[in-house]
């Protein structure tokens, strides 16, 4: 009995990650999804506008939105973004915390880096082919209705954990045992989203540009950033920076404030 009741806790602490991802993500995923819709148009137009840009700034692309497309507008892609995102961050805590007991288990220490990288990898290559849907789907208004799709992330854990690691640290110092506070986690998701934003935005550009081809035979990476860089300036990788930055920080935020307390 003692075997098996030991076995049932191990399964269900194997389990709570996943399913506080889970349910982060589909928060996360209603909340940020007119950002994200807007923060996508302004990745992708440089490939479709014949003329002046379109799209410039969140709330004038969101206005544009709104006036051309109506409020459903602002939620293109939602479908597969209920599907996916949830599957992502559930898929990414589980295999993270399962990644850190491995390492933790044959090193002797959890190898924040190293797990991070493991998922990011294992979980991009499952997810991907959902997120080329929902892009499509986001971007489609801007093609011709043949085109038209009607159906249905990492250098930040490291920092993240170092950082909250610190509040703890700061907590156990002044004699406080309780976990570290909402406003402290959102605050070092923050912090560690907003350094690897800064450092990695011209990849999620181009992930952008490559999941919203649709011609037969669409350009390789190296192709595509010289052709970016031949006609829009080398610039043009940073574009929309702003904008993604006002939709990441709350979507990060709800992510894993979120995550930290269904798992508690």
């Amino acid at each position: 009995m003692a075997t098996s009741d030991s076995q049932w806790l191990r399964q269900q602490r194997l389990a709570v990650p996943s399913l506080a991802g889970a349910g982060a993500g589909i928060i996360c995923s209603l909340l940020c999804s007119p950002l994200d819709v807007a923060k996508t148009r302004i990745q992708v137009q440089g490939a479709l506008a014949k003329g002046a840009a379109k799209y410039t700034g969140v709330c004038p692309t969101l206005k544009t939105i709104l006036a051309e497309e109506g409020i459903q507008g602002w939620y293109k892609g939602i479908t597969p973004a209920l599907v996916i995102v949830p599957v992502f961050w559930g898929i990414y805590f589980g295999v993270y915390e399962h990644s850190k007991g491995f390492f933790r288990r044959t090193t002797g220490n959890e190898q924040h880096v190293l797990s991070a990288m493991a998922t990011s990898g294992f979980t991009d290559t499952i997810t991907n082919p959902f997120w080329v849907v929902r892009t499509r789907m986001q971007t489609q208004v801007e093609l011709s209705s043949r085109n038209s799709y009607r159906t249905t992330l990492h250098t930040r854990f490291p920092l993240y954990e170092r950082l909250k690691a610190m509040a703890v640290e700061r907590r156990r110092r002044s004699g406080d045992a309780s976990p570290v506070s909402p406003v402290e986690v959102a605050a070092a998701s923050a912090a560690s989203k907003l350094a690897s934003t800064w450092v990695t935005y011209p990849n999620e550009l181009l992930r952008a540009r490559m999941q919203d081809q649709r011609s037969r035979t669409p350009p390789s990476l190296r192709a595509l950033v010289r052709e970016i860089v031949r006609t829009e300036g080398v610039r043009a990788l940073w574009t929309g920076f702003r904008v993604n930055m006002v939709r990441v920080l709350p979507s990060c935020m709800a992510t894993f404030v979120s995550y930290e307390l269904i798992a508690r």
